[in-house]
């Protein structure tokens, strides 16, 4: 029988790192490079000690590349595994010799997972991630919109008149700065002064807000020049509701300035507010408690019919104002306001004084003043219809109509800083006197008399004999001097026109006199010139 030969089990390899022979079952790992089982533990730990002082260096690239590791290994891996498998299951174990005391090689198959570095690679996969930024708050990292409120101007648009006019304000809060409340808009140093005045009596309150966010106000017309002290209120007011959490009416129109106990002060041009609120939609309009009188002026040289269209407070303080404003007012606030909207609602559009007369209308607005005593629009119709009203202008709105009126003829007194009248020029450049203006001047003037107050009549007649002395002055044309005339008869014309125009000069000096005069006798402390300058 011939002997049956088995494949031998002594085939060697050599380990491409410690360049030693080892028996195929000792090699751990096989390839194009062999690995015992000691090379392939330390080079797995070697690799693993470099990836770790890698990740030291870079936190970012280190998960990259464990991630990439791990790919490798775990494929590594999975080829060693299929390789051990393929050869243990083709090499047959050596079969016992009689007389061979040698032992028997370990088996292979309990090296396996010793020569795997898949299991230390796993665990750089769970490196932590490197540390994020302290989390804040989603809100201080957006633009919160806190409300919206017009505030009052007037405006000059190249005549002697004023005209009124609203500006919408917004309120945002956002992410705490160094700034707790700032006016994005450019505005006057006058305005400004309102604005820092107004935050002064907020940081009064409690300041906690201050470290949850920042207030900013802005207009809505950015670009339009703004000044004066008249938007101090409103700024409170806004910059109180945004702290306070407050939601404000939109409709809601105020003027105002205010010192730093909270007392609302007067400002002036009231009447062409009232306008300006009227043409912007407004229906409530809030005013100082001390310009009411400037209200009723209105109603006596525009009649009741504006404060048809708005409905008009006066306000005292700040908290007042706010208390006006906000949404969620009183509940006598909120009835004396349905009730003047109904009854106007159930009046004509045009409302003539006629209705002011009839028994309910004056039952209703009786009703509205003893639920808001400081409703002026209900008050003063109320006073109407009884013929309660003033029938005279006060001093102040007096003296502003006659020099609004005159204002074309008697800028050089009141503003000597320009040096010639605004009148007009003909075609040969010659200045010439305003004929018509000077006629509507005298016009308005004679109309507005039955309504001056009685100290102010002076300053009226000085205005129209200056006017006067102006045209006269204007109009004066010499003698043609081509037609033929003695020496004699040159000489008295010489002396009759020096004369005259000298006559004329003293005339408009002791007009101009007058004015001033009348002026300082009605202005006593200075204000009323300083405000008439500026207006």
């Amino acid at each position: 029988m011939p002997e049956i030969v088995l494949p031998s089990t002594e085939s060697t390899l050599h380990c491409d790192l410690c360049h030693q022979s080892y028996p195929i079952a000792q090699i751990a790992l096989r390839g194009r490079m062999n690995f015992c089982q000691t090379c392939a533990s330390a080079r797995s730990t070697d690799c693993l000690e470099r990836l770790q002082g890698f990740e030291k260096r870079s936190r970012w690239p280190s998960v990259v590349l464990a991630v990439a590791c791990s790919a490798v290994g775990a494929a590594a891996a999975l080829i060693a595994v299929f390789a051990l498998s393929s050869h243990n299951s083709s090499v047959l174990p050596k079969p016992a010799i009689a007389g061979d005391n040698r032992p028997a090689p370990p088996p292979p198959a309990a090296s396996v997972p010793v020569a795997s570095p898949a299991p230390k690679i796993a665990e750089a996969k769970e490196t932590p991630a490197p540390s994020k930024a302290p989390s804040v708050d989603p809100r201080h990292r957006i633009v919160e919109d806190a409300g919206q409120i017009h505030l009052l101007f007037v405006t000059r648009h190249g005549t002697d008149a004023a005209m009124g006019l609203t500006s919408l304000l917004f309120i945002t809060r956002e992410a705490p700065t160094g700034n707790s409340a700032r006016l994005t808009t450019d505005v006057g140093s006058q305005m400004e002064t309102s604005f820092e005045e107004g935050l002064r009596y907020v940081r009064k309150q409690p300041r906690d807000w201050e470290d949850q966010f920042s207030i900013r106000l802005s207009f809505e017309d950015k670009f339009t020049a703004k000044d004066g002290g008249s938007a101090g209120t409103g700024f409170t007011v806004a910059m109180l509701a945004a702290t306070q959490n407050i939601e404000l009416d939109s409709e809601v129109a105020i003027t105002g300035d205010l010192t730093i106990d909270g007392t609302v002060q007067p400002v002036g041009a009231i009447t062409e507010k009232l306008h300006g609120a009227i043409d912007g939609k407004c229906h409530i309009t809030l005013i100082p408690e001390r310009n009411s009188r400037d209200a009723e002026d209105m109603a006596l040289l525009d009649g009741p019919s504006p404060f048809w269209q708005t409905q008009v407070f006066s306000i005292g303080t700040v908290e007042q104002a706010l208390g006006l404003a906000r949404k969620d007012r009183a509940e006598n606030l909120k009835k004396a306001i349905a009730k003047f909207s109904a009854l106007r609602a159930r009046l004509p559009a045009v409302v003539t004084p006629n209705y002011l007369q009839s028994p309910i209308v004056q039952k209703e607005l009786q009703e509205i003043v003893e639920l808001a005593p400081n409703h002026l629009s209900a008050s003063i119709l109320l006073r109407d219809s009884q013929n309660e009203l003033p029938h005279e202008l006060s001093l102040n709105k007096s003296v502003e109509k006659i020099i609004t009126t005159s204002y074309l003829f008697v800028s050089e007194v009141i503003n000597p800083q320009e040096s010639k009248p605004r009148y007009a020029e003909n075609d040969n450049g010659i200045a010439a006197f305003p004929e018509r203006e000077f006629f509507q001047c005298v016009a308005a003037l004679q109309r507005l008399t039955p309504m001056l107050d009685r100290r102010a009549v002076e300053l009226k007649d000085a205005c129209v004999t200056y006017a006067g002395a102006l045209r006269s002055s204007w109009n004066y044309k010499p003698p043609e001097s081509n037609v033929y005339r003695t020496q004699r008869q040159f000489a008295d014309i010489t002396r009759r026109e020096q004369s005259f125009i000298q006559q004329n000069r003293t005339d408009v000096d002791q007009a101009r006199t007058r004015i001033l005069l009348a002026l300082r006798k009605l202005d006593t402390d200075g204000s009323l010139i300083s405000e008439l300058k500026q207006k």
